[in-house]
């Protein structure tokens, strides 16, 4: 299950990247996998104290991850594009029903 974590962002900064990556998702084979966390109130800064937030990817390999990319590399925020880190996962354990 890929996730996509939105990190020290503005709360109406946070929600207009969950709307576009939602809407880039639209029709996607993993349109259906995907989760969407988002740190509220979190604070990311750099050395001089300058903001810094930026969307982390959490998966497993080969669950589309060259894809979501794409398109979090292509989300703005105000006309700027953002930071994306990618993390890959050795194990993802789904729940049991």
């Amino acid at each position: 299950m890929p996730n996509i974590e939105i990190i020290g962002f503005e709360p109406e900064e946070a929600g207009k990247l969950t709307i576009q990556i939602q809407r880039a998702s639209i029709g996607k084979k993993y349109e259906k996998e995907y989760v969407i966390t988002v740190y509220p109130g979190s604070y990311v800064i750099d050395y001089r104290g300058k903001r810094q937030p930026y969307i982390r990817l959490v998966t497993t390999p080969n669950d589309h991850n060259e894809e979501i990319l794409g398109i979090l590399q292509n989300i703005t925020v105000d006309m700027q594009f953002v930071d994306v880190e990618y993390m890959l996962l050795e194990n993802f354990f789904p729940k049991t029903t």
